[in-house]
């Protein structure tokens, strides 16, 4: 991965695949982490995606482990509200199909704030197709 800086957006698939300890994948966000660490980068996410990484985390490793990791989550993160703008630009790109609701509020954030997205959900690299706002730094297999 090419060392990314500035303000970048995350959705919850590299996240997950954190969690996860990915052997690709993992390494590339524990860079992310250190390099935002050094003050080299910003990480933003959604509140919608910060919520389907606890859910999802709480689903695979119990309750308890999913808040810590919530915890470690918002010390590393900024953390972007749900507000009317956003929830309708979410909701207009949901409508265009091909995305889930939460990848809808990753993207809109990352449209919103003018922030490369850093993904490896294919849902998203297919939604660059009709939205060239959304930058994405890809993460997943090909």
């Amino acid at each position: 991965m090419t060392a990314l800086s500035g303000d970048l957006a995350l959705d919850a698939w590299p996240l997950v695949a954190w969690l996860e300890a990915d052997p690709i994948t993992a390494p590339r966000i524990r860079q992310l982490f250190r390099t935002a660490a050094a003050g080299a980068a910003r990480l933003h996410i959604n509140a919608i995606n910060l919520g389907e990484v606890f859910y999802i985390a709480a689903r695979r490793r119990g309750h308890s482990v999913a808040l810590e990791l919530i915890s470690e989550l918002r010390s590393r993160l900024l953390v972007v509200p749900a507000a009317d703008e956003l929830i309708m630009a979410a909701a207009l790109l949901k409508a265009g199909g091909g995305i889930s609701y939460a990848d809808a509020f990753a993207a809109a954030t990352a449209i919103a704030l003018n922030l490369t997205l850093v993904t490896g959900d294919p849902e998203l690299r297919r939604l660059v197709r009709r939205q060239p706002a959304l930058k994405l730094h890809w993460l997943g297999q090909h």
